[in-house]
């Protein structure tokens, strides 16, 4: 329970009942969701629904938006390479990192943002 810390320290918790890409922006958007948590597979359907053209994120308020938590399994280097080319997001942490020998840009980065 990562998130814990933060309804201790007064934060407000908002929890989906499903999972679809458009909900997640929607609610991130009208809710003012700054910290979003998320799993692989879900990071991945929403950046699949803008290169679908189903999503358009000029559409949802982000501006807010500054961290994204991804993680529970493996985060594969190129899901990170996506979210940085169409993400406005400051940091990004993810709890597990594939670090792949031809892509030590990704390891790197990833490294750093935990140190920050």
């Amino acid at each position: 329970m990562h998130w814990f810390g933060s309804l201790l320290a007064g934060s407000k918790a908002v929890l989906l009942r499903g999972i679809k890409p458009e909900w997640i922006l929607r609610t991130v958007s009208e809710e003012k969701i700054t910290i979003v948590w998320l799993l692989v597979p879900w990071a991945q359907d929403i950046l699949d629904a803008i290169d679908r053209g189903e999503l358009k994120l000029e559409d949802y308020d982000l501006s807010q938006w500054r961290l994204m938590h991804i993680g529970a399994q493996p985060v594969p280097p190129s899901l990170i390479h996506r979210w940085k080319s169409i993400s406005r997001i400051i940091y990004m942490i993810p709890t597990m990192v594939l670090v792949s020998l031809q892509d030590r840009d990704v390891s790197t980065w990833a490294l750093k943002i935990f140190i920050k």
